[in-house]
């Protein structure tokens, strides 16, 4: 048992641990969960309908929190656990250590779960970070035709193997000048860019006030607005439940609220660990609220023709008629208009860096010699470079989620009621402990099998509808 146990954290017990407080805890969770989800739920929104959306993301964020604790659990189990093996005594409390998801797998489940997880969580996050890199890279394109040309839409990443010169040079240097800013990032440890990401969080929920407001004003003062030609206002979707968009709706909220795998990052490093489950569950329910708020009133706003991501409506604005008027843009609008058309690059500068964290602390675990200064640099290139090659190939995010998203899904649900059932299970046999700090009703075995169940039956017909969604597109093709 000590052989399977002993090494995945090594003796570090007179090791000085950097730590930072509550608030910078709360904001590196956040951090974690706003990325490229959020830029495409207004869209989803309008697909599935208000009643539906509204529905679906108050269930996944009931879940999102329940397997959250578990993982919170599985954490404190695990650290008792290590310091039982080294001490003899068993005492559940979260340390300052990093037991990321391959450790936990490792320690619990033995090597087929640890090599199972370790797979799953690498394509992932692999998948997170191509997307972040094409949707910044987009992003950067598509802000260089609306200053040079003013055609934000004349290299569609859709078509990208259809670009001509001008696009490639425009594609291929935006990818140069995102990865000469992200990259340096991932080398830097987390606690050292506590401030940044203080400051990062202020920005990004300033950048969701303004598109609230605007969107606001804008059906207060004219009402739902047409920004593509060939478009037609359509607020049926208020009432309407779609069940055809469900499939669309459920990707984008897993995604959006994805957070489980960076926990034992974000979490490890909190100086007062009684507050764990407060940061994450405060952040978790914070992001549901702004994601409906901010989803109703910019589908509401932009109807059929709502972009994704919806910060590209902002292109237009100009500060007349309610905002996307007819006339040369206010000073002040242009200010608007570029915050938040670069509020996507800034999101996912500050993300890029995170979840290239958490793989690379994953990708340790593989490594014998894994605290060593060699092993944390190689396996951060690793985690880094991959996904600007894989975006130099394929720039779509409808693609990317395709391909990636029911590996997010297996991390954010399926992994934690696992890890939950199997850590509980072999400290009640060893230990005949049952309870952590942070155990509640939720923590009955019988709750976990209900909640596995229930992410996997929505798994299952999201999986159905997003078949038949495809099918009848082809079919009208």
């Amino acid at each position: 048992m000590e052989s399977n146990t002993q090494p995945l954290i090594p003796q570090q017990n007179h090791k000085k641990y950097h730590t930072y407080s509550f608030i910078t805890c709360f904001a590196v969770v956040v951090n974690y969960i706003v990325g490229t989800g959020v830029f495409g739920l207004p869209s989803a929104f309008y697909s599935a309908g208000v009643p539906l959306s509204t529905i679906t993301i108050i269930i996944f964020c009931i879940l999102s929190c329940i397997t959250a604790i578990y993982v919170i659990e599985t954490l404190s189990r695990s650290h008792g656990y290590t310091m039982a093996v080294e001490s003899g005594e068993y005492k559940c409390e979260m340390g300052y250590e990093v037991y990321d998801y391959s450790s936990m797998a490792q320690m619990w489940g033995g090597k087929p779960v640890k090599w199972a997880t370790t797979i799953t969580l690498m394509c992932s996050a692999y998948g997170s970070l191509w997307a972040y890199v094409a949707t910044c890279v987009s992003t950067l394109s598509t802000l260089f035709w609306l200053i040079y040309s003013n055609e934000p839409m004349k290299c569609d990443v859709s078509n990208r193997w259809h670009f001509d010169w001008k696009c490639n040079v425009t594609y291929f240097t935006s990818i140069g000048v995102y990865g000469l800013v992200v990259i340096p990032l991932t080398f830097i440890d987390l606690t050292e860019q506590s401030l940044l990401q203080l400051v990062l969080t202020v920005y990004r929920f300033v950048s969701f006030l303004i598109m609230f407001i605007t969107c606001v004003v804008q059906l207060g003062k004219n009402g739902p607005i047409e920004l593509k030609v060939n478009t037609y206002e359509d607020v049926s979707f208020l009432k309407e439940f779609r069940w055809v968009g469900f499939g669309s709706m459920f990707t984008h909220v897993a995604f959006a609220l994805a957070c489980q795998q960076n926990l034992p990052d974000a979490l490890a490093p909190l100086n007062k660990k009684k507050f764990s489950h407060i940061a994450t569950l405060g952040s978790i329910v914070l992001c549901c609220f702004i994601y409906i708020g901010i989803a109703l009133v910019t589908s509401w706003c932009f109807t059929t023709s709502t972009p994704s991501p919806v910060t590209l409506a902002w292109a237009d604005y100009n500060g007349y008629e309610g905002g996307w008027g007819v006339g040369k843009a206010k000073w002040w609008a242009l200010i608007i208009k570029y915050m938040i058309l670069l509020f996507p690059i800034v999101n996912l500068t500050n993300e890029f860096p995170l979840v290239a964290t958490t793989l690379s602390t994953n990708m340790r675990t593989l490594f014998r010699n894994k605290n060593s200064k060699r092993t944390k640099f190689i396996t951060k290139a690793l985690a880094a470079f991959p996904p600007f090659i894989l975006t130099c190939a394929v720039g779509s995010l409808r693609v990317i989620f395709d391909v990636t998203g029911s590996f997010s899904f297996m991390l954010c649900f399926s992994l934690p009621c696992i890890f939950h059932y199997l850590s509980r299970r072999k400290v009640i046999a060893k230990f005949n402990k049952t309870k952590t700090p942070f155990s509640g009703p939720w923590s009955r075995i019988e709750v976990t099998g209900a909640v596995f169940i229930i992410s996997l039956l929505l798994f299952i017909t999201a999986v159905v509808f997003i078949i038949k969604e495809l099918v009848t597109n082809f079919t009208i093709a």
